[in-house]
């Protein structure tokens, strides 16, 4: 049995009183310490917490009598409220403009939900005007946005809030939320759809029409904030579609209507068999769409045989809008009651999986020894290395950190943002399964000792 501890109360008041001592500080109050202590014990990201707090604290000492005071802990709102107040002060200082566009930043590094929603930096400024970038940049050096490479290509950067209170406890960002969440729901939907549309090389079958493109072009029309340019290059490709098909019609109806002028005057026969040649032509292109919708149909069939429900729901969609029928209904309404939301295939064993306690992340552990993480708002996948034989175990820890065990005895600790890892145990014996006691005070492996 090896044993795990986290930061403890006495570890926490080293990491605060340490450095200030170093310097020849003290708290004015060391009352303030325990209260610190108090209000992140538990807490996931206790030590980023601290020191975002015990900067505040620094950058208001009293310096005549080299303490940390009271007064500048009670104004900074504690712990738990000076990075929302610091958020505050960053956003009171910009323009109008300027604040606009942070808001907009702001919403697409935060999902409906509030939680925290990783972006590459290329796609977070896509669709704003060029100076995003700067007020991007004063986020990042207020320290209220971090970046980091991603994926190892230093072309890859992600953005993301420097921490997740930042989704729950920052009222401003909050109240936008709240008044906003029908239209971030919105966008967010049509955002997947032209993702996955531009993915796959922007077929015109996966183009939205029907009251489904009236609607999505009714949400950009309204969005209080910039969309993504995939979104709109989406949606005005569905409008053309749509145009198109409505010119062709009124082009048809018109020479259906000259003709037959041209047969009154010449002949009635002759305006009777223009007539003919003109119901022939919409029978034939009623029939197109008709063939072309069963075709998506017996397509979305085979996408749900192989378990791809985001291509089943495509195709049943776009057969859907061509040709409302019977079987399509019973198919979509069979789509709909289907649980399976992802799926992914592996050409290497993978012995075990394990969700992050926020559910924004999925790890599988491989035979290959390497581990696979998948974001589970994007299903985007990262490969993270550091074993040397297969991996045969995965769990999260009640901090959020991640500790993987392998054949050859080996324990790691991953720190899935940074895609670091460092060794905690090293045995004789293959590691097969890990768990945690409640607190997270304690970690216990199963070994295949006998």
């Amino acid at each position: 049995v090896s044993m795990l501890a986290p930061p403890g109360d006495a570890a926490l008041q080293d990491t605060i009183v340490r450095p200030l001592r170093a310097r020849g500080y003290a708290f004015e109050d060391p009352v303030i310490v325990q209260e610190m202590i108090s209000a992140v014990r538990g807490e996931a990201a206790c030590l980023p917490l601290l020191q975002f707090a015990l900067f505040e604290l620094w950058h208001h000492r009293d310096t005549d009598h080299r303490k940390l005071t009271r007064a500048a802990y009670t104004a900074s709102g504690g712990v738990t409220a000076a990075l929302a107040n610091h958020a505050d002060r960053v956003l009171d200082a910009m323009s109008g403009a300027e604040l606009a566009l942070a808001r907009a930043l702001l919403f697409r590094l935060v999902t409906p939900a509030g939680t925290r929603r990783p972006a590459e930096r290329d796609q977070l400024l896509d669709g704003l005007p060029d100076h995003a970038a700067d007020v991007l940049g004063r986020l990042i050096d207020a320290r209220l946005v971090s970046v980091r490479r991603h994926g190892g290509d230093i072309e890859s950067i992600r953005v993301e809030l420097a921490h997740e209170s930042l989704a729950s406890s920052w009222k401003r960002l909050a109240r936008w939320l709240q008044e906003s969440r029908e239209e971030l729901t919105a966008l967010e939907e049509i955002h997947r759809a032209a993702s996955l549309w531009h993915e796959r090389g922007r077929r015109p079958d996966e183009l939205w029409s029907g009251d489904v493109l009236h609607q999505a072009r009714r949400h950009l029309e309204r969005a209080t904030s910039p969309v993504p340019k995939v979104a709109e290059d989406f949606v005005a490709s569905g409008v053309a579609r749509l145009q198109q098909s409505q010119r062709f019609r009124r082009r048809l109806t018109a020479a259906v209507m000259t003709a037959l002028g041209l047969a009154a005057i010449t002949s009635g026969t002759a305006a009777w068999a223009i007539w003919k040649n003109a119901a022939h032509a919409e029978r034939a292109q009623a029939q197109a769409e008709l063939d072309s919708a069963r075709i998506l149909q017996e397509s979305a069939y085979a996408a749900q045989a192989r378990r791809d429900p985001f291509e089943a729901r495509a195709r049943t969609r776009s057969a859907f809008e061509l040709h409302d029928s019977r079987a399509t209904r019973m198919l979509w309404a069979e789509l709909s009651r289907d649980p399976l939301l992802w799926r992914f295939e592996s050409r290497v064993v993978l012995y075990d999986v394990a969700y992050s306690p926020d559910s924004r992340s999925l790890v599988a552990a491989g035979q290959d020894g390497l581990l696979r993480v998948f974001d589970t708002k994007t299903y985007e996948q990262r490969v993270l290395s550091g074993h040397e034989d297969q991996v045969l175990t995965a769990r999260f820890a009640p901090d959020g950190s991640l500790v993987t065990g392998d054949w050859s005895g080996h324990v790691r600790r991953w720190n899935l943002n940074a895609s670091t890892s460092e060794l905690l145990v090293r045995s004789d014996h293959s590691v097969l399964s890990v768990a945690f006691s409640h607190d997270g005070r304690w970690m216990a492996t199963a070994s295949s000792a006998r």
